[in-house]
């Protein structure tokens, strides 16, 4: 068995704390939070390779470090576990999104081309850094499992407009909303297809994904009314 986690990574103890992860039973000894913590990042790596309907308890307790007895200490099934998967996704997420937009805020007058390029490289990337989880959540869509990533994607387009309505001034007025909206709506369709079934020709990992979408939110962004 691999060894559990050395440390306990502080956001999570926050999470767990304030009650935001409801599905992992309580434990107060630091040895309890690590194991959760360990169960969690050992199921988001295991994901990177397959769906969670084909990962059985048996390899994620060994990829964890753990015994079988130490998940149900944890986690009352296999259902609340994947809740808390999403739960830490999005999470997560959230912290990047706010690290991200502080970074472009901060930055002198950044114009539209270079708030794009930065744009449309992180959410590539978030997608491609949880595309297991993700994968497995439109699996299940229909069960709702889609949803916490839906509410995700929720808060990301009330920020971007924040965001990019300013730097379209070309724009009818009324219209700036819905154009980031709907660029917004473009690009991250393409990669939830490219999540379930990497169609090509641009391939999900392809650097050439990240520069094509770029210039396809950039060129819907610029153009007028």
């Amino acid at each position: 068995m691999m060894r559990l986690a050395e440390g306990v990574d502080a956001r999570f103890a926050q999470w767990l704390r304030e009650g935001l992860l409801p599905e992992v039973k309580p434990g107060v000894q630091e040895r309890s939070v690590r194991t959760a913590q360990a169960l969690v990042d050992a199921g988001l790596r295991l994901l990177e390779h397959r769906v969670f309907e084909a990962l059985s308890l048996e390899d994620l307790c060994e990829e964890a470090g753990v015994t079988i007895g130490a998940f149900y200490g944890r986690f009352e099934d296999n259902k609340s576990y994947f809740r808390v998967l999403q739960r830490v996704t999005s999470l997560r997420s959230q912290v990047a999104f706010n690290e991200f937009s502080a970074r472009i805020l901060a930055a002198k007058e950044p114009g539209l081309q270079t708030v794009c390029e930065e744009l449309t490289l992180w959410i590539v990337g978030r997608y491609q850094t949880n595309a297991g989880i993700y994968r497995s959540a439109l699996r299940q869509a229909a069960d709702g499992s889609w949803e916490p990533f839906r509410q995700l994607g929720d808060m990301y387009r009330k920020e971007l407009v924040a965001l990019l309505v300013p730097l379209i001034a070309h724009v009818d007025a009324s219209q700036r909303v819905l154009r980031v909206q709907a660029a917004y709506q473009m690009l991250v369709g393409t990669l939830v297809h490219a999540t379930l079934n990497d169609p090509g020709p641009l391939r999900f990992q392809d650097q050439a994904m990240t520069r094509e979408l770029t210039r396809m939110v950039l060129a819907y962004l610029q153009a007028e009314s």
